[in-house]
């Protein structure tokens, strides 16, 4: 018999997934601008990939409970 797991389903947790900037500044109902701002002064941590900038759903997470 085979177990069912999250990973079978194909659904990844928020806290899991990684958001392009755009995708970030509209989950956290801010501007692309703001956004920058953000990631500029540490407020919100970010990473890259080659050259495209990533966010995490636990950075988001992590900045909604500080803020």
């Amino acid at each position: 018999m085979s177990q069912s797991h999250d990973s079978d389903s194909g659904y990844v947790p928020f806290d899991k997934q990684s958001f392009t900037p755009a995708q970030t500044a509209d989950i956290l109902g801010v501007c692309e601008s703001t956004l920058f701002e953000l990631l500029k002064t540490g407020a919100l941590r970010s990473f890259k990939v080659g050259r495209a900038r990533r966010i995490t759903g636990a950075a988001i997470d992590s900045f909604r409970a500080e803020g």
